[in-house]
């Protein structure tokens, strides 16, 4: 379940004040001071030996912060994942719509992880929470991931909404992602010297965008649609006409989703160097 801590000295004056009841306690009654030592001990000197190894353990004392958002922990490389389960539960009626979800006790989907998270960072009154399990659950294509090497951010997005959107078409639930995510584009082949064309619909739920080489979106958006023209030795044979034809090969955005995700890639793979 959900721990509700909420501090009872959150701020200055009480933590002063609590302090000075301690030791008003403890002044010339040393049952009291064994027993406040014994409990400050419990809280704040423990050996931990399940994490023997960690760097810098701090104990979830803290409570949520002023902004009061809830964080999620770094696992080591696990920043990708954190940012998109972050964004997508900031995402108006997102939220709402999982954890509106009815549970099943045989569910072994990432479903149940995923409403876990989402109840944590709505209710929990600690700094932050550990997904602990989810990094056990989840899979990226079909493997396990290891939460000390960083993944694609846009791959595990994709991933996640498909695999939650998949669990709840299995439960004749509508697919929560695909219905704010989901647009369609448009694959065309335009054969110049002809009236014909040749169209295709395609789902997305991500707009991938280079801006390597741009100075803003909006020509990373028009370099997206501009399309390549196939002529010369290149020419496209016409279906209809069984002629080759210089043909414009493009992609346009047929119908946007009311929430559009776009991944900005920021870097280009050479195939000559393998970099």
């Amino acid at each position: 379940g959900i721990l509700n801590i909420s501090s009872k000295c959150g701020s200055i004056s009480t933590r002063v004040a609590a302090y000075n009841l301690l030791v008003e306690l403890s002044t010339d009654c040393v049952d009291n001071m064994k027993c406040i030592a014994e409990q400050l001990i419990a809280k704040h000197h423990t050996d931990r030996p399940q994490n023997p190894k960690e760097w810098e353990v701090r104990p979830l004392v803290d409570g949520r912060s002023r902004c009061g958002y809830v964080g999620l922990k770094n696992a080591g490389a696990t920043c990708y994942m954190n940012s998109v389960l972050q964004q997508l539960y900031m995402q108006p009626g997102i939220k709402e719509a999982v954890l509106g979800i009815e549970r099943e006790e045989d569910d072994v989907s990432i479903l149940p992880d995923i409403q876990c998270i989402f109840g944590h960072l709505l209710e929990s009154r600690l700094q932050y929470y550990t997904p602990d399990n989810f990094w056990k659950t989840f899979k990226l294509e079909g493997r396990h991931i290891n939460v000390l090497e960083h993944q694609d951010a846009s791959e595990f997005f994709s991933s996640l909404t498909d695999q939650v959107d998949e669990a709840l078409k299995k439960r004749n639930y509508p697919k929560i992602f695909e219905e704010r995510f989901g647009g369609v584009f448009l694959d065309q082949i335009i054969c110049h010297g002809c009236e014909h064309r040749f169209e295709k619909e395609q789902g997305f739920t991500t707009l991938q965008l280079s801006v390597v080489q741009s100075k803003s979106l909006t020509e990373s958006l028009q370099e997206f649609v501009r399309g390549d023209m196939l002529e010369g030795d290149n020419q496209y044979l016409c279906g209809e006409c069984q002629e080759k034809r210089d043909t414009l090969k493009r992609t346009c955005l047929k119908t946007l989703p009311s929430v559009l995700v776009v991944h900005l890639k920021r870097f280009d793979y050479d195939w000559e160097t393998n970099r």
